[in-house]
């Protein structure tokens, strides 16, 4: 029996059932090994992206650490209670960069990274959310943004990892921060019942279209809006938040009614 694929009015192949047998077959090799070789290409850019992740980090916790030392020493001779002051809160601050770039190595490093390596303590969820927010007070006032910080249950504490914790919460306001516009408002809350503690950050920024919601959480997934409001960001630190917050037996949720109608992503996690 003959057999003919037509496309167009033109003859693309003609002939008998075996010829069209391998037709077939060859012609689904190569779709195949087309397909795996995107898939390498892709996988290659990934591993890319995480090599590049990590040797900044390991690049910036360098500097940061002999910053830290010459914060320390100034200390020591510094007299003038105004200008001790204002080195305490610059040691602070780097610490918490250094903290931070050692948590994105060890996340960058592997994402099956071992929960033993975990150090989980008992966290107080209104004292940690408080240390990560004064620490930005300073540049959503100056960004014009209206910024409120608000504990409806101030007793609540989780087991937790404290720096990895703070760090979730860094990556929602630092998000909050760059995808809000002057002039509009972003809001944090701290709340609880009976099992669970929730940290929610509101904001009326750019917010997320429909599409975009399930793929949030993505490696490596930026929206088109976020590209054109923070054009530095390498869409990992929701990926790398949520993960953190699921090894505590936690969730993030994210909520938007669309774009440019702002956005809601709160943290939920078993109470101690």
């Amino acid at each position: 029996m003959k057999y003919a694929i037509i496309a167009d009015g033109s003859i693309l192949f003609q002939g008998n059932t075996l010829t069209l047998l391998l037709f077939v077959v060859i012609g689904g090799a190569i779709s195949v090994g087309i397909a795996l070789m995107i898939w390498r290409k892709m996988q290659e850019n990934e591993i890319m992206k995480y090599e590049f992740i990590t040797i900044i980090a390991h690049k910036f916790r360098t500097p940061l650490t002999q910053l830290k030392w010459l914060i320390e020493g100034l200390m020591e001779t510094e007299q003038d209670t105004s200008s001790r002051e204002n080195l305490g809160n610059m040691k602070q601050s780097t610490d918490r960069l250094i903290n931070m770039t050692g948590t994105l190595i060890e996340l960058t490093n592997a994402d099956t990274e071992n929960k033993a390596s975990y150090q989980i303590e008992s966290v107080p969820v209104c004292e940690s959310t408080r240390t990560v927010t004064n620490s930005l007070k300073a540049a959503f006032q100056e960004k014009n943004i209206s910024f409120s910080v608000q504990c409806l249950v101030e007793e609540v504490t989780i087991n937790a990892d404290r720096t990895r914790f703070e760090f979730v919460l860094q990556t929602l306001l630092e998000n909050s921060f760059n995808y809000t516009p002057p002039g509009r408002q972003v809001q944090v809350s701290v709340d609880a019942d009976a099992r669970r503690a929730y940290v929610t950050v509101t904001d009326n920024g750019i917010g997320i279209s429909v599409n975009d919601l399930p793929k949030i959480f993505g490696k490596f997934y930026r929206t088109q809006n976020a590209k054109s409001m923070d054009t530095e960001g390498f869409g990992v630190g929701l990926y790398f938040s949520q993960t953190i917050i699921r090894r505590f037996g936690g969730k993030i949720e994210v909520y938007s009614p669309g774009i440019d109608k702002g956005s809601t992503f709160r943290i939920v996690i078993p109470r101690k």
